[in-house]
Parts: structure tokens; C-alpha cells; sequence
């Protein structure tokens, strides 16, 4: 028997890496922009969350329908249990050196450094080391011709203009820009 492994299609793992290193940058700005605006906390959460979509759209767009949605699931799952596994080991290191003889209001919150930093570190490591195995498995399209013809995300960008104010202006002002994205079946 022999065991060779299957050849590729066109890889895109450029592209995927581009989105998994920019969707935490993209976040951190469209939440703290939304947040700037006074917007809803939960809407602010949410629209910085959607940023996190950018690599699963990628997997999408090149073919791989099934991969997009469990990327998504999976990132987040990796990156909850680096978070809850880092807050864990990061408060019990903390909170050891405390000698609850001493003076026990000084114990109460004498791991919360080691769970906040914990937490972050955990956080990113799943994060990244999710990034990293999916790019290396997952970064190739589909050599299947049936795979890549039922199902496909088209990506498009338009501008925005702003409606004319008066009679007398000549051009419409440009407003900004339009991003969307389409699935073709």
C-alpha cells in the first residue's frame, strides 16, 4: 500500500494568513470605534466579533464552503479554551505566593493579576495556534471541480457618494465605501 499524500490545489494561504493576522487589528478598531460612537455595548461586541469572520469569508471564496464555517467555530473554540485554560494557570500562580495567615483581605483578589494576564497570554496562544495549523492544512483550494462549482463567495467593493445638497453643486461628494460579499450555489 502506498501512502503519498494528495496534491494540492492553488494554494491561498497568503491570503488566509493576511486574514487572520488583520481580523484582531480590524476588531480592535471597528469595536473601539463603535464604542467611540456611544453605540450599544453588545452591538460594539458584535460588530468587532463579525471581524473575526475574515478568514472563514477567505476559505469561502476560494472553494472551500465546508471549511469556512468550521474554521470559524473552531478558532473560537480554540481561542475560548486558551483564554478559560490561561486564566486557570494564571490565577493559581498567582494566587500561591499568598499566605492567608498574614491577612486574608489581601488573599481575596491576590490572583486576579495572574487570571487577567492568564487569560490574555492563553488567549493568544489558542488564537495563533489555531491560525497556524489551519493555514498549513487548510490553505490550499479543493482540486474537486464538483466542490468549487456548487458554492461561491463573491466579494465586491463599491464607493458611496452623498446625495447632491443643491442645484448648484456639480459632483456628487464622495461618501465612502460599500463592502460586500455574495454566495452563489
Amino acid at each position: 500500500m502506498s501512502t503519498s499524500a494528495p496534491t494540492e490545489g492553488e494554494s491561498y494561504r497568503g491570503l488566509l494568513t493576511a486574514s487572520y493576522v488583520m481580523a484582531p487589528l480590524l476588531a480592535a478598531g471597528v469595536g473601539g470605534i463603535l464604542s467611540g460612537l456611544e453605540v450599544d455595548d453588545s452591538l460594539a461586541v458584535i460588530g468587532a466579533t463579525s471581524m473575526f469572520l475574515a478568514p472563514a469569508v477567505v476559505h469561502m471564496s476560494h472553494g472551500n464552503t465546508t471549511q469556512g464555517p468550521v474554521s470559524f467555530i473552531l478558532l473560537g473554540l480554540s481561542t475560548g479554551a486558551g483564554l478559560v485554560l490561561g486564566s486557570i494557570t494564571g490565577y493559581m500562580i498567582e494566587s500561591s505566593g499568598c499566605d492567608p495567615s498574614e491577612d486574608s483581605d489581601s488573599c481575596d483578589f491576590a490572583g486576579l493579576n495572574g487570571l487577567v494576564w492568564g487569560g490574555l497570554i492563553g488567549s493568544v496562544v489558542g488564537y495563533t495556534g489555531f491560525a497556524i495549523y489551519d493555514v498549513s492544512e487548510n490553505g490550499a483550494e479543493p482540486l474537486d471541480e464538483s466542490a468549487t462549482e456548487h458554492a461561491r463567495v463573491e466579494l465586491w467593493l463599491s464607493p458611496v457618494t452623498a446625495p447632491k445638497r443643491s442645484r448648484t453643486e456639480a459632483t456628487p461628494v464622495f461618501d465612502g465605501v460599500q463592502l460586500g460579499a455574495r454566495l452563489v450555489m
